[in-house]
């Protein structure tokens, strides 16, 4: 069997071939796969069920390869690598603590799998930065690299694709090379609307707020225009951008419009003047979330932290053991859902 070694001496009692584990374990009592962990020293076994096993072993001429013995403990011990995944962001890792949820689910799922994972970031995105990271991976042997969650929108990273596999976590370029792991905003912003008329609200306002997340802009717009299409009573201006340099024009907006009800993509600093502050009560879809405690009349959401990094982590798989049988890697995107928070009725 793989990793035992036989007896070396060809004498007439040892010519003969030892008798199968399956054998000795109907002779003991016992399964094959119990004589098979007490030959690999598993934890599992009860001691003395081990210490019988193992003499009998002994005697039939059975010997564990140490070397098989020191990789099976290694294994069990989940401290077993045979690949080592990159993870690349803008930021130290010890800096986004409110990302380690994504972080930790995909370190366990890739443990499980015999994946380690070493993190990098840069400061700026410039050809040569990026070209000695990607240096380093390739001296160290890696083949798969994961990008972002980015603080910043960039339209394109001038890395040296090719020598690696890809996925990059809440962003799409335009490049055959990435495969992305993102979250669905449209089905959440979707099931936030489904949660306004359950309160009785018909005319929600689209809000992106400077602080949010820039990849929001795009489905906000498409969902204001989903809500009102052929509808009479709509929204004079249904989407509202706020700008850096022109915060009194939220109130003015408030006003002109009257919403039932918002759907915003963050919070901070829209309620700051008098007159905004009095639509605070209004039943609210907060998309990208400050603070996880309970608001009055707001819908809060769970980003899909638990699910995207497996994800990430099982496409980066995939795609290097497609490369080792020469198959075309095809660009993919994986949206996931996020999960709905607890409301509370104000």
């Amino acid at each position: 069997m793989l990793g035992i070694k036989q007896p070396s001496m060809l004498c007439n009692s040892c010519m003969s071939k030892p008798p199968s584990q399956r054998k000795i374990a109907a002779q003991l009592g016992v399964s094959a796969s119990t004589v098979s962990r007490a030959l690999h020293q598993d934890p599992r076994v009860a001691p003395e069920t081990s210490r019988r096993i193992l003499e009998a072993l002994k005697t039939q001429g059975y010997q564990l390869d140490p070397v098989v013995s020191a990789g099976l403990s290694r294994v069990r011990r989940g401290s077993f690598y045979r690949e080592t995944l990159a993870w690349c962001t803008d930021q130290p890792r010890a800096e986004k603590e409110w990302l380690k949820p994504l972080f930790d689910s995909a370190e366990e799922f890739g443990t499980r799998g015999g994946y380690q994972i070493e993190y990098f970031n840069f400061e700026k995105p410039t050809k040569r930065e990026l070209k000695r990271l990607a240096s380093i991976w390739q001296a160290r042997g890696i083949r798969g690299v994961i990008l972002g969650p980015f603080n910043n929108a960039y339209e394109e990273l001038p890395f040296p694709w090719e020598p690696f596999a890809w996925v990059v976590l809440g962003h799409t370029w335009v490049n055959h090379s990435i495969h992305v792991v993102g979250r669905d905003f449209l089905l959440d912003i979707r099931n936030g609307i489904d949660w306004l008329r359950a309160q009785g609200c018909q005319r929600p306002g689209f809000i992106l707020n400077r602080t949010g997340n820039p990849f929001l802009r795009t489905p906000l717009i498409q969902s204001a225009f989903s809500q009102y299409h052929g509808v009479s009573d709509a929204l004079p201006q249904p989407f509202f951008e706020v700008k850096k340099d022109r915060p009194e024009a939220f109130s003015n907006w408030l006003q002109i419009n009257q919403p039932d009800s918002l759907v915003l993509s963050s919070p901070e600093g829209l309620f700051d003047s008098s007159i905004a502050s009095r639509f605070r009560k209004l039943p609210t879809v907060q998309l990208s979330v400050s603070s996880p405690a309970p608001q009055p009349n707001v819908l809060l959401f769970d980003p899909p932290y638990n699910s995207a990094g497996p994800t990430a982590v099982n496409i980066l798989h995939r795609l290097i053991t497609n490369r080792e049988f020469g198959l075309p890697a095809y660009q993919q995107s994986v949206l996931l859902t996020s999960n709905l928070n607890q409301t509370i009725q104000g």
